[in-house]
């Protein structure tokens, strides 16, 4: 939406993607918040930015390439890539998401919240990694002490608690569509049943996720799903204890001693 983005290999044997924004001076705005974010913050789970270029007309950035593409493709594209993406990867992917997501959100001298969150944002590195990406509406909230190179950041004094709730809600899509394979516009209007058994419940679960002995570890994330997307925003948990709970189920599961989930979560 706010441009293109191309793969391009670079002198030093690099290969880089580079994003390059429509003409616009609405997307200044866009374009800062971009640099001042990930190009001062550093997380396994978030994109790399390494570069970026501001002169006349054009905004590039760059970013470290990430081979295998964003997490919205792997679960919508073809059934044969989603099978790929088995229940050991997706349960990593979205113990990397909650962890980047619980960092930004108490970082100790800052405080940012996403306000972005989709799959389609969730970039996948050579191992399946992932790494949140587009910080188009991140928000900052100062703290008494701050970095100056986040000065350029739009900052307020203290971010509402509903805010932080936000992130909190889209990660529940996130989770529900890693499980269903359900577009997240079907699972948001699905928000107010999701207290339901009827909605909670292995039939609603990806196919190829059933009768691989994962079946109790499901309904557990889709009752944090539930918690995550309740109507009322005090009501969701906050990153920090979504992140707690999926290492929990995690880490029960793992030491039943099933080795393909210990081969993915190490």
């Amino acid at each position: 939406m706010l441009g293109k983005v191309y793969k391009a290999l670079v002198p030093n044997g690099w290969t880089v993607a580079i994003k390059r924004l429509h003409v616009s001076e609405d997307l200044e705005e866009e374009f800062v918040s971009e640099i001042t974010t990930l190009g001062s913050l550093r997380h396994p789970n978030l994109v790399p930015l390494i570069g970026f270029c501001s002169e006349r007309d054009e905004r590039l950035l760059v970013y470290k390439y990430m081979p295998n593409g964003n997490l919205h493709e792997w679960l919508h594209s073809t059934e044969d890539k989603a099978r790929l993406l088995d229940f050991a990867l997706r349960v990593k992917i979205v113990i990397g998401v909650a962890k980047a997501l619980a960092w930004l959100h108490d970082g100790g001298n800052f405080h940012v919240v996403h306000s972005n969150i989709s799959t389609k944002c969730i970039l996948l590195d050579e191992n399946f990694n992932p790494k949140l990406s587009n910080f188009w509406e991140a928000t900052l909230a100062k703290t008494n002490v701050i970095d100056s190179n986040l000065s350029l950041l739009p900052i307020v004094e203290s971010l509402d608690f509903t805010t932080y709730k936000k992130d909190v809600y889209q990660f529940g899509v996130v989770l529900l569509e890693l499980l269903t394979r359900k577009e997240s516009y079907q699972l948001s209007c699905l928000s107010l049943n999701l207290s339901s058994s009827s909605f909670a419940s292995p039939l609603d679960v990806d196919k190829l996720l059933l009768g691989q002995g994962f079946d109790n570890m499901v309904l557990q994330l889709l009752e944090l799903a539930s918690d995550c997307m309740k109507f009322i925003p005090d009501q969701r948990p906050t990153m920090q204890q979504v992140y707690q709970t999926v290492a929990a189920i995690a880490q029960v599961h793992d030491q039943t001693g099933d080795p393909e989930i210990k081969l993915h979560l190490d």
